[in-house]
């Protein structure tokens, strides 16, 4: 199986900086961010969801990615990186 290249603009970079700096657990915002990378490696259509048309999500607290999936030539190329947490359950 062929694995997606992953782009990061130069936001999404700065939003994820801002949630490594901002959060408590800096090691777990970059363990997120490893298994988040990985997953839109493997499958990002998959493992994502999509928003509108060509626009996916994949979230993981405490971070949310939006990017775009080009299937032709296999790249991933990550929009923004916001901070992100689960819902609470009622």
């Amino acid at each position: 199986m062929k694995r997606f290249q992953i782009d990061w603009l130069p936001e999404a970079l700065d939003g994820l900086a801002d949630i490594w700096l901002k959060f408590p657990d800096r090691q777990a915002v970059n363990d997120v961010a490893n298994l988040l990378e990985e997953q839109l490696e493997q499958d990002p259509l998959g493992w994502g969801t999509e928003l509108s048309e060509g626009l996916m999500t994949i979230e993981m607290a405490p971070i949310r990615l939006i990017f775009t999936v080009d299937e032709a030539t296999q790249v991933v190329e990550v929009l923004r990186a916001i901070a992100w947490r689960e819902p609470k359950s009622r």
